[in-house]
């Protein structure tokens, strides 16, 4: 009864860690990675979802906006069982696509291209980060475990 109630407050709960590469190619259409679920006891995964998101943002002070893409995502409902003495790695693949504006495409078209890109990235303070953001639903479980990490292209 009482490891019940534990798992419906999530205390037993599995957690989760996203483990990508450190660096991508930023010519890369698939970001290949891996994701570790461990838990206390036993448990079932019945659905994990990663997704890719780039933060836009441009402008300064008051004028800053924000701008949140994804670029991909990639899901498994696939049954997942979890020993409560081994973590389970799973690997997969995400596929994406970069949505790049006019200063970005100008930026990887060639070298005086790059120059001119980031004199104008510099003027409206243009930047993006990405980042890989993991999620599932454990059977029985109220809270659902997440994970998220920084990725970096270059």
């Amino acid at each position: 009864m009482f490891s019940k109630v534990k798992k419906w407050l999530g205390f037993d709960s599995v957690k989760i860690k996203l483990k990508p590469l450190e660096v991508y190619p930023y010519k890369v259409e698939t970001l290949n990675a891996e994701l570790e679920f461990t838990a206390n006891a036993s448990a079932l995964v019945t659905y994990v979802k990663v997704k890719l998101i780039e933060r836009y943002s441009r402008g300064r002070g008051d004028n800053q906006k924000i701008d949140e893409y994804i670029l991909g995502e990639w899901t498994s409902d696939e049954p997942i069982e979890i020993d409560g003495q081994n973590p389970k790695v799973i690997f997969f693949k995400l596929p994406f696509k970069f949505q790049h504006s006019n200063i970005e495409k100008l930026e990887h078209s060639n070298a005086i291209g790059k120059g001119i890109a980031s004199i104008f990235k510099t003027i409206k303070a243009a930047k993006s980060d990405y980042r890989l953001e993991a999620q599932c639903l454990v059977e029985g479980s109220n809270k659902n475990p997440e994970d998220k990490v920084k990725v970096v292209f270059v």
